[in-house]
């Protein structure tokens, strides 16, 4: 009887195993996401993406295609795969080329009416969307050639009615009203963007006329708005001389023009400086480059004079232990 009651229990005990072995397996317990974690946030480039994305738009809404394929443009160039960029560029350089083969067209059936003022305009609406734009630059400086001569013409024939019975010939007295019509002309092509074109005939003028404060004033006022176009489309180097010089025509520059002067400078220079702090290790010749275009733009820049003598320092350490090649 004993025996059987352990023959028995023995029995049990295999089927207790055998249940156990063809248990499933327990479900792994699930992973919960750690309280307090917070995804990850855009990354510094897509912000700037962002804000060129939203600026172009902006310019769009406001008919300002110039500024906005400029916008689009660096939108593309931060995002090179930026399929809605691409199609706007394209699309807003076939309306602007549009608009100019309109407004050329409707200059020359000015022109053949006679009306040199809407062919003037027309020009200008050309100029501000392609300053570059040949036929429109050539057909200002024609219209001008073709002002100054009527002008001349209108002081030869005063002259003439007003010699003295004698019949002693007396001089045309002498009008600015040419050199008015051109100041008008190349500030309005400078407003436009046209500096090219622009700027040496206001710098002729301010050199001949630096008694003419009132015209200094105006051509200082239009450097100056456009060295902020060239700062707001990202052309430092070129928007800090561009402020430098509206600064000199300037008879009384106002402060504010400084500290946006001083300020642009300090940025750039910082960025020279940061490009050579970053190079220093790697490149130390590249490093001092960045550091004397620092120098050269804000002279007064510490830390870029102390970075550029240890450079220099560093470069000659290198020199001194880099043995010379000799010759085969």
């Amino acid at each position: 009887m004993r025996g059987l009651h352990r023959c028995g229990a023995l029995i049990m005990f295999a089927a207790a195993l055998a249940g156990c072995a063809t248990a499933p397996p327990p479900k792994p317990p699930a992973i919960e996401t750690p309280v307090g974690q917070v995804p990850a946030g855009p990354s510094e480039l897509e912000r700037a993406v962002e804000r060129r994305r939203s600026e172009a738009l902006k310019f769009e809404q406001s008919h300002d295609l110039v500024d906005a394929a400029r916008q689009w443009q660096v939108v593309l160039l931060l995002a090179p795969r930026d399929s809605q960029a691409a199609e706007r560029i394209a699309s807003l350089r076939t309306a602007i080329a549009q608009i100019v083969k309109d407004e050329l067209a409707a200059q020359r059936d000015a022109l053949r009416r006679g009306d040199t003022e809407q062919a003037q305009r027309s020009l200008l609406r050309v100029l501000a969307l392609d300053a570059h734009n040949e036929e429109a630059v050539g057909a200002l400086r024609e219209l001008d050639r073709r002002r100054e001569l009527r002008l001349a013409n209108e002081r030869s024939a005063r002259a003439r009615l007003s010699q003295p019975a004698a019949g002693g010939r007396s001089p045309p007295r002498a009008t600015g009203e040419a050199r008015e019509f051109d100041l008008e002309q190349d500030l309005e092509m400078l407003r436009a963007g046209n500096a090219t074109v622009a700027l040496p005939g206001l710098r002729r003028y301010v050199a001949t006329n630096p008694h003419d404060s009132a015209a200094r004033t105006r051509i200082a006022s239009a450097v100056y708005a456009h060295a902020q176009r060239l700062e707001q489309q990202g052309a430092f180097e070129a928007a800090v001389a561009m402020y430098a010089e509206a600064i000199g025509i300037h008879p009384a520059a106002p402060r504010e023009w400084s500290n946006q002067f001083d300020a642009l400078k300090k940025r750039l220079a910082g960025v020279e400086y940061d490009k050579g702090v970053r190079l220093l290790a790697t490149d130390v010749g590249a490093a001092i480059e960045h550091f004397e275009a620092a120098l050269r733009i804000a002279p007064d820049h510490t830390q870029a004079q102390l970075q550029l003598q240890r450079a220099r320092k560093m470069q000659q350490n290198l020199r001194a232990i880099t043995p010379a090649k000799t010759a085969p």
